[in-house]
């Protein structure tokens, strides 16, 4: 097991928090990290415990950040990237045929 995984006395996220908005400075950017940063950790530390990632965090981890970036487009006039990063998300269409082995 990991013995303080956060870092001691758990300033970990605090830290890559302060280093994302020197990097980013104050904007939507900065909104869109900061909220990966403390489930990032979360999910890297218990697959390093378990060897498995845990989906419960994932999925509603990326719903969050998908409507965090929703917005975020929306705010800045820029809708319209939001077509393109729906098609990017969707699964891939379905031709209908069967597929069938060669013989």
């Amino acid at each position: 097991m990991l013995k303080r995984p956060f870092g001691r006395n758990g300033l970990l996220v605090p830290v890559l928090g302060v280093v994302a908005w020197l990097q980013l400075g104050c904007g939507w950017e900065l909104v869109t990290v900061l909220w990966l940063i403390p489930v990032g950790l979360a999910v890297a530390v218990i697959d390093l415990q378990t060897l498995m990632v845990p989906t419960r965090l994932v999925w509603p981890a990326f719903a969050v950040e998908a409507a965090v970036i929703a917005a975020a487009s929306i705010e800045r006039g820029q809708a319209r990237l939001l077509i393109g990063a729906g098609a990017g998300a969707a699964p891939p269409a379905r031709s209908g045929r069967p597929t069938s082995s060669a013989g």
